[in-house]
């Protein structure tokens, strides 16, 4: 059986915590909403804002498909022992 850890969660929790907290306590993305919120853009930066958002939710989602995966060990445990447990008999 796969050793459990608390490294991978761990560690997914503290990288979002540090990104909101550089998004409320510094101005690193104030150019990326002065672009998003001005006519200025032509069509070839819109196309690349699209496509940074496309990449974006692509690596949101292979992230929660390893978070998903590490619980995932646990849960198929947990019901191969249910469904080896012989019934109680009454």
């Amino acid at each position: 059986m796969k050793k459990v850890s608390v490294l991978t969660p761990l560690l997914f929790f503290l990288g979002l915590t540090g990104l909101v907290t550089v998004i409320a306590t510094t101005s690193f993305f104030t150019p990326l909403v002065r672009f998003v919120h001005s006519p200025a853009g032509g069509f070839w930066q819109l196309v690349l804002c699209i496509g940074v958002g496309i990449c974006a939710l692509w690596l949101t989602y292979r992230l929660l498909n390893i978070i998903c995966g590490h619980y995932s060990h646990s849960f198929d445990a947990r019901d191969t022992e249910q469904r080896n447990k012989p019934a109680p008999q009454s």
